[in-house]
């Protein structure tokens, strides 16, 4: 899944146009009205089915190569493979390498986002700078730039992403408990994904973007204006940081508790169908997070579920197995609607920059001491996000061949209609993967070795089988929820 906070403003900077011989100095600041904007809803097409891990390390293919590990959800017609089995419990976790980075960042950094001292630092410099006598007073000053500069590059490498376009972190984890006794199958789980985004500014997104040179003959006036005009409007008439300057997180979160039901009827040899109803609670939060929380940020965006809604779908699906061993499968998910659950996410911004040059009554440029005079412009911009989650209607099919007893390929076509919006293009649809399974210890210790293709992407799996009792399985593939590569493990209790 992929969360977007899209900045509008109307607030243009002319920065390149002030280079001026000599400095300047900002002589007024001009407050703009509020400026507020709704953007274009953005939806968010939530699946209702857990995610198998074994299934993502064969590149997400699951329609029709269940092995009991993924029958029910993904295609109720597996659970014509008659048999007895227990999964009790079984905890799925997705652990992205990039997210982690992040909310190490955000913790270890909470001071610099509730005070601004970066900010701070990169202003004082700038004084100091302009007033230094002597060649020591000018590289202490130069330190300090560098000093916060050093912390918005920092944040822009951790958090990733741009201004415009911010990058998601998250985690996702899956506690489940399911069973199934001969063509009945019963399963309860929790869906929990968390994400957050970090929204810089255009300020400090400039700020990040200046080079800052090891040497005072480096320093040219132009990366000295773009410093100054990205540094001085943040600060109010009496020297103080305005709050609203400093980066901000948003963030999106969602708990999904789903208790399904199923039944297959084998129809003949070669062919059986079957259908679960699925009972459905969605949970779900959007908010700004204050730095306070930074320290514990995954805690903070698990909180306040402000709407909430339940609802009831129904699952069908459908397999075919022919002579030669090769199976084929269709499943057509929340064939009843679910209700959109609906919220908005209120992004406040101040944007700052430079007007224009301030003038005189006559209208002529005013100049003191050499240094032109510059107006700066502040305007309060709040953009009103809505924000829509749904479940459409998705219809997958897949085919899985054993080329050996151990050794399956299979071949999926997720959401054949197009009607998800977590996929990009249709390429992203076609899902190819393969299982190569082994007896290490006889009844003791058996191994899967796994890879695929899923949203073109490739994914890799390992799974271990403990007495036929303990299941651990790990992945690596990408994750659609925060748009990065992930690790997946997995852990279940089962016989």
């Amino acid at each position: 899944m992929k969360l977007s906070i899209i900045l509008f403003t109307n607030l243009y900077l002319a920065v390149a146009g002030f280079a001026q011989t000599g400095g300047y100095y900002i002589s007024r600041k001009e407050i703009l009205p509020e400026y507020v904007v709704t953007a274009e809803t953005f939806s968010l097409s939530l699946p209702s089915n857990r995610e198998d891990v074994k299934a993502i390390g064969m590149g997400k293919t699951q329609n029709a190569n269940g092995k009991g590990f993924n029958a029910m959800m993904y295609n109720p017609a597996l659970l014509a493979n008659e048999q007895i089995r227990f999964e009790l419990p079984g905890v799925y976790a997705s652990l992205p390498t990039k997210s982690f980075d992040a909310i190490s960042f955000l913790r270890d950094n909470t001071h610099q986002f509730k005070t601004g001292e970066f900010i701070k630092s990169v202003k004082q410099g700038l004084r100091e700078l302009k007033t230094a006598s002597n060649e020591q007073e000018a590289l202490a000053a130069l330190r300090k730039i560098q000093s916060g500069a050093r912390f918005a590059h920092e944040m822009q490498e951790a958090l990733g992403g741009t201004d415009e376009n911010p990058k998601t972190h998250g985690v996702s984890v899956i506690p489940s408990l399911s069973a199934q006794i001969g063509n009945f199958g019963v399963s309860l789980y929790g869906v929990a994904q968390s994400g957050f985004q970090l929204v810089s500014g255009p300020s400090v997104a400039e700020l990040a973007r200046v080079k800052i040179p090891d040497r005072l003959d480096q320093l040219t006036i132009e990366d000295y204006i773009s410093l100054a005009t990205a540094v001085e409007p943040l600060f109010d008439a009496t020297g103080q940081l305005n709050e609203d300057a400093l980066p901000v997180v948003y963030s999106v979160s969602y708990i999904d508790i789903v208790g399904a039901v199923g039944y297959a009827i084998p129809v003949s040899d070669e062919f059986c169908v079957g259908a679960n109803v699925k009972v459905l609670n969605r949970r779900f939060s959007s908010k700004r997070v204050a730095a306070n929380y930074f320290d514990k940020i995954l805690s903070e965006v698990r909180s306040d579920f402000n709407t909430s809604i339940t609802g009831v779908t129904l699952d069908l699906g459908a397999l075919y197995k022919s002579p030669t061993g090769t199976h084929g499968g269709i499943s057509v998910q929340n064939l009843i609607p679910m209700k959109t659950l609906t919220s908005n996410m209120n992004v406040r911004r101040v944007q700052t920059g430079i007007l224009d040059y301030d003038r005189d009554q006559f209208g002529n440029i005013i100049v003191t001491n050499g240094d032109t005079a510059l107006v700066a412009g502040e305007q309060k911009v709040r953009v009103i996000v809505p924000i829509e989650l749904k479940s459409p209607l998705v219809v997958n099919v897949g085919m899985m061949h054993p080329l050996t007893e151990n050794w399956d390929v299979a071949l999926d076509v997720a959401d054949v209609a197009a009607q998800d919006d977590l996929f990009e293009d249709y390429l992203h649809r076609v899902r190819i993967g393969t299982e190569f399974r082994l007896d290490a210890v006889k009844d003791k210790l058996g191994i899967a070795f796994r890879a695929g293709l899923a949203e073109k992407r490739p994914t890799f799996g390992i799974g271990l089988n403990l007495f036929r009792f303990l299941q651990i399985d790990g992945a690596f593939a990408h994750d659609t929820f925060t748009d990065e590569n992930s690790y997946f493990a997995q852990v279940k209790l089962g016989w």
